[in-house]
């Protein structure tokens, strides 16, 4: 409903520009545009951003898996290296003992 020139808003009194005091500003905001936001087109889609952060994920996971396994593997070495250091070591204590 458009009243006196004004959409909705009919019951904001108008000024009449007789006095000499500055006026308060109105209780209702018009819309307002920022000429330094950014277009909707310069912005990417929500789905680009989703893909992007899944393909930053699947690398750092595939990161992950790859220093995962690598220390497992550094890890049965040791084990390895400490079970042939236990059996040595029972040798030589059965050499002294029957020596």
């Amino acid at each position: 409903m458009i009243t006196d020139g004004r959409l909705g808003h009919s019951d904001v009194p108008l000024d009449d520009g007789d006095d000499d005091f500055v006026d308060t500003p109105p209780r209702w905001k018009g819309t307002t545009f920022n000429a330094n936001l950014p277009s909707r087109e310069d912005q990417p889609s929500p789905n680009d951003v989703v893909d992007k952060m899944r393909k930053q994920f699947f690398k750092q996971l595939t990161k992950l898996q790859t220093e995962n396994r690598r220390m497992s593997v550094a890890i049965d070495a040791m084990k390895s290296e400490i079970s042939s250091l236990k059996h040595d070591q029972q040798i030589e204590i059965s050499s002294l003992k029957h020596d």
